[in-house]
């Protein structure tokens, strides 16, 4: 069935976006591989988003309990793997990346759009939190073409491909036992 289910998903192009958080004077961002529009109310808008626990944007979500979204424009492959294949354990994922601080959020420069929410509420699946965040504030920078994720696999180096699916491997490791223990330990309704 894993393979089955993958090629399902594999048919759909899936946006590229960041997300970047801040607490305490620390902040970071990761590249989301869960985002969805989770309203159809234009005055009420609402985002959801699901974000993997062993992530340090994922601590200073919880911690501040507000993000920014950053979708990137079809040439920010660079921008995209900058931020896809190192820790914010490890390093300052904003170091050397353009960027300002709105609201006390960073903001890459140049993304096509930027939305920013606040949590309104959570929710732990084991693995991941969903997010559900209120739109608060929308910047649209740019009606061209969005990257997606074949166009940003498309043009990664051979090597930054191996890297990631490396990466996803060992994430997909920790999360399937993280998974597994929530099953276990989640009272039946």
């Amino acid at each position: 069935m894993p393979s089955a289910f993958r090629a399902i998903f594999d048919e759909l192009d899936s946006p590229v976006w960041i997300v970047t958080s801040a607490h305490d004077n620390r902040m970071s961002g990761l590249v989301a591989t869960f985002v969805m529009k989770a309203s159809i109310v234009d005055d009420e808008p609402r985002v959801l988003l699901g974000i993997a626990r062993h992530h340090f944007t994922h601590e200073l979500i919880r911690a501040s309990g507000r993000l920014a979204l950053h979708l990137l424009r079809s040439e920010q492959c660079d921008l995209a793997v900058h931020f896809g294949l190192q820790s914010g354990h490890d390093v300052s994922k904003l170091d050397g990346v353009p960027h300002e601080v709105k609201n006390s959020l960073p903001w890459p420069e140049d993304c096509a759009a930027v939305l920013v929410g606040e949590v309104e509420a959570q929710f732990d699946t084991g693995d991941r939190t969903l997010f559900l965040c209120r739109i608060t504030e929308t910047e649209l920078n740019s009606t061209g073409t969005v990257l997606t994720m074949s166009r940003l696999l498309s043009d990664m180096l051979e090597e930054q491909r191996h890297t990631l699916k490396a990466q996803l491997q060992a994430d997909a490791d920790i999360d399937r036992e993280a998974i597994r223990r929530w099953r276990v330990a989640r009272p039946v309704t």
